[in-house]
């Protein structure tokens, strides 16, 4: 039996209300017409729902077994109504982010308090990754959006790539290596001072490894390296003067304003690099995604 969904809607109010002019107010429609759904409603069933008297209307132990299956499915719709409304007007709503060590401090967490700001009932989910894993996340529809660094690969057309900001890969060390910043070196130089290096498994890595005399050395070096696995450890280690290091400028600008690590000039600098938002065009994406990306791109177009 296919019965007309208004007339179960307009059921429910007339026993929401118990007379047909305040349903029909609710409803926005006029009494003859509320009246005739009802009507309608019971032919169809073949019962009788409602005993009328100028007092309203009262339940039939028909529509008394009706009405606690149709409240409950209008208490469902209704929700469904008003989940919708918040999704829609940013009232709720959840982001998932995937983003690399650098783009996490340097553009992530400081969009997070802007948006949070703006948006207190969205909930924001961040997860580290390599660049690699991030944009493998990104395909498989596991996050919303991605913050990663160059050098990418693997990209098709149904990613979208936005350049946010660029930033420079510096060779740096403690105030103990001092005397090496006075002029500029070539890496090749280098290659008898003790390294920090990142053990990161990324192409991020790789590109890092090729700047690094410790690869470029064709002989043994007889030095002590350290392989750390993120940027964070690296420079600490960097910072108690145990070797030299490629950081990114972003990760150390306050240690270069302190003292507390110098950037030691090369004759050929590093070729600069970009943080990129990374988010798919083959998928509607939440508001609230949709949202945080233009927050984004707002913030760095300045």
């Amino acid at each position: 039996m296919a019965v007309n969904f208004e007339y179960y809607k307009v059921f429910y109010y007339v026993v929401k209300y118990q007379t047909i002019s305040r349903a029909a107010q609710a409803l926005h429609l006029t009494q003859p017409t509320v009246s005739h759904y009802i009507q309608a409603l019971e032919n169809e069933l073949n019962v009788t729902l409602f005993l009328r008297s100028k007092h309203g209307v009262t339940m039939t132990p028909e529509a008394s077994v009706m009405f606690q299956n149709i409240s409950k499915a209008m208490e469902h719709i209704s929700k469904a109504e008003s989940d919708l409304h918040n999704y829609v007007s940013l009232n709720t709503g959840a982001i998932l982010i995937s983003a690399t060590e650098i783009s996490l401090s340097s553009a992530v967490l400081p969009m997070v308090k802007t948006f949070n700001n703006l948006y207190p009932y969205i909930s924001i989910n961040i997860f580290k990754n390599y660049t690699t894993t991030a944009i493998e996340r990104l395909k498989a529809g596991l996050v919303d959006l991605i913050i990663v660094t160059e050098p990418l690969d693997n990209l098709n057309s149904s990613i979208s790539s936005v350049t946010l900001f660029p930033f420079r890969d510096i060779l740096a060390a403690s105030p103990k290596y001092h005397f090496l910043a006075n002029r500029a070196h070539s890496m090749q130089e280098l290659s008898n001072f003790p390294f920090i290096l990142t053990s990161i498994p990324s192409m991020e890595a790789q590109y890092i490894e090729k700047l690094t005399p410790f690869f470029l050395n064709s002989s043994p070096s007889m030095v002590m390296n350290i392989s750390v696995e993120d940027y964070l450890n690296q420079k600490e280690l960097m910072m108690q003067g145990l070797g030299l290091g490629v950081l990114p400028n972003i990760l150390i600008e306050e240690e270069l304003k302190q003292g507390t690590l110098l950037e030691l000039p090369l004759e050929q600098p590093i070729s600069p690099r970009n943080v990129k938002l990374l988010y798919r065009n083959d998928i509607r994406l939440s508001a609230a995604a949709y949202k945080f990306i233009e927050l984004l791109q707002a913030h760095y177009a300045c």
